[in-house]
């Protein structure tokens, strides 16, 4: 596809890129939506979705990640708004996750779960996907619950 072809559909740069957040907050939502159905969520329950959402991400290449790191870097401060409004949404999905699964400062951890997958979708990507996404996770995600726990 060329450079024309995609200026077609849309006016500048801002505009592709708040037609790829719609599509990022449809995509980071999916997973966590359809677990909301429910009023309560099991360890195991919780362990199986983060591992869907993961697997999710993994499959797109961290793509949404990658969309909200290259909306930061160019400075357009409605898109930054409205990527920051789809970040809070996608946090508090994750919180009422955590809350139903009983999961302490359920607000706070859904916060570092999303800084843990931005941050670590980053260094995948740049390393050419040279670590098993996944399994990083679990061992960073892993020590933040440890930590959070004791304090």
């Amino acid at each position: 596809m060329s450079e024309a072809a995609i200026y077609r559909h849309f006016n500048s740069k801002s505009d592709i890129f708040h037609f790829l957040l719609k599509h990022v907050e449809i995509t980071l939502l999916a997973d966590l939506d359809q677990s909301n159905l429910t009023d309560t969520v099991t360890p195991l329950g919780l362990d199986e979705l983060i591992d869907r959402h993961l697997l999710h991400i993994e499959k797109s290449h961290g793509v949404a990640f990658q969309v909200i790191a290259e909306i930061i870097s160019m400075g357009d401060s409605a898109l930054n708004q409205d990527t920051l409004k789809t970040i809070n949404s996608y946090i508090e999905s994750m919180s009422q996750v955590f809350r139903r699964g009983k999961m302490r400062n359920a607000g706070t951890m859904a916060i570092i779960f999303f800084t843990l997958i931005q941050g670590l979708v980053n260094l995948w990507a740049l390393s050419g996907y040279a670590f098993n996404l996944r399994e990083k996770f679990y061992q960073v995600w892993t020590v933040s619950n440890k930590a959070l726990l004791t304090a």
